[in-house]
């Protein structure tokens, strides 16, 4: 609070000095100030909060803390207070109740519904999922790896209409586990022309050679495609390498 007055004094000649000071209110009163022009401090609106977010983070126990900014205020010399950083709540979230929580943890998967208790960085190894169990930044690493690494016409030479074409196929596993049973299906165009269930098989690095086949109604020359895993059974490190495609014409 500013006084709009100030006190004049006797001057030698018996004269009154004409008090200079301006005491008017400032605009913007931007200090706590005491003593000018009989001002007193009674608000503390000029004081500025004390700024705390840059201590959010996690503590040494690994528990989050968010710290609260501070209200300072003005002291009675009109000087603000520096309060000190030191109010704060514990976030810790971990909704699957695995013990580890996504503020300091680390936790990949934090849903229940999903791949939840059964990803967390404690995981060492991938239980070939669909999940990023360890929290890596991969998923399935380790896993099975089907990959069709040959496809060609074996028989006949020259395909007929409604005739049975035979196709050779190797599919080699390049993951680091056997994968589980798997069948395939061989497409000409969209159309569908043979589908085998899942009865093979393949061990860390083996190759195995198959025989599928197909006919089909009309002449021309068509994408032959061979999808290895169609239905997905096998949880593999890479599901691009699936497919191998031929044209083969039929007369």
């Amino acid at each position: 609070m500013v006084s709009d007055s100030c006190s004049n004094s006797c001057l030698g000649d018996c004269t009154c000095e004409d008090c200079a000071t301006d005491c008017s209110a400032p605009a913007v009163n931007i200090y706590c100030v005491e003593g000018t022009c009989s001002a007193e401090c009674d608000i503390d609106d000029d004081c500025l909060n004390k700024e705390c977010d840059d201590k959010d983070g996690c503590d040494d126990y690994g528990t989050f803390k968010d710290y609260h900014d501070r209200e300072n205020t003005c002291n009675n010399g009109c000087t603000c207070t520096d309060k000190v950083c030191d109010v704060y709540t514990e976030i810790i979230t971990d909704n699957d109740g695995d013990g580890y929580d996504t503020e300091c943890d680390n936790d990949c998967d934090d849903n229940p519904a999903a791949c939840g208790a059964g990803c967390n960085p404690g995981i060492t190894e991938e239980t070939c999922d669909g999940y990023d169990n360890n929290c890596n930044g991969q998923t399935d690493e380790g896993c099975s790896d089907l990959e069709v690494t040959l496809l060609e016409l074996y028989y006949p030479p020259s395909p007929t209409v409604n005739k049975w074409v035979v196709l050779k196929a190797r599919i080699k596993n390049n993951g680091a586990i056997p994968s589980s049973d798997f069948g395939w299906q061989v497409k000409t165009g969209n159309t569908v022309s043979q589908t085998t269930d899942d009865s093979a098989w393949l061990g860390a690095g083996q190759t195995k050679t198959i025989y599928p086949m197909f006919k089909h109604p009309t002449a021309g020359t068509f994408d032959v495609k061979l999808i290895v895993d169609y239905d997905t059974n096998v949880f593999e490190s890479n599901e691009g390498n699936n497919e191998g495609v031929i044209p083969v014409t039929i007369s």
